[in-house]
């Protein structure tokens, strides 16, 4: 049986002699040698190429346009949004998972992708009872939810002034929902009507 311990060596690593933190962009790899911006060329043995991920860049490798021609990737220039993850003014019948402003860094995910397929899953069936062919969310109720949630940000660890993966360019953060669980659950739980326009 493999067991797993939570390792408490990396901040000591830093503090090493021998190591230093640069934060500085690359401008060239060399056969031996990293540049950075600054113009500092440091030798190197090895090239550990850790790219990550890019946590606010959701749907950008997908070609998804709206009906009046507006792709998704150009309404989302400034960030993405949706109303409770899921829903995107301009694009009826689009629907996400773990979609703009669903992250956590207190929780599991699980628990968020379980109340969008719910919250999906009640949309559809709702459409589906009166043979609606579109539903989408009410411009201004999808622009007042997102403006909440931002707000909602303001304070928080996640806008400590620290440039992370959490945030776009412009440091608006996409990723995170500012709240608890239980309180993105319970706004999420049930269909509102009043929230859509279904046709």
């Amino acid at each position: 049986m493999q067991t797993h311990q939570i390792s408490n060596d990396w901040y000591p690593a830093l503090t090493r002699p021998n190591v230093r933190v640069v934060s500085s962009a690359i401008r060239n790899v060399g056969p031996d040698t990293i540049t950075t911006a600054d113009g500092v060329a440091r030798p190197v043995d090895v090239i550990i190429y850790g790219t990550g991920f890019q946590a606010t860049a959701l749907l950008q490798n997908a070609d998804i346009v709206g009906p009046g021609g507006i792709a998704l990737k150009q309404r989302w220039a400034a960030g993405g949004e949706a109303y409770l993850g899921t829903s995107i003014k301009g694009f009826p019948n689009l629907f996400t998972i773990t979609g703009p402003n669903t992250g956590l860094g207190h929780n599991s995910m699980i628990y968020m992708i379980e109340i969008n397929v719910n919250q999906i899953c009640k949309t559809i069936l709702y459409a589906g009872r009166r043979n609606a062919r579109r539903v989408e969310v009410k411009p201004e109720v999808h622009d007042r939810y997102n403006r909440e949630v931002q707000q909602g940000l303001t304070g928080t660890v996640w806008q400590s002034g620290c440039r992370s993966w959490y945030q776009t360019e412009s440091g608006k953060i996409t990723t995170m929902w500012p709240g608890y669980c239980f309180q993105f659950g319970r706004r999420a739980r049930h269909f509102r009507r009043s929230d859509y326009v279904v046709e």
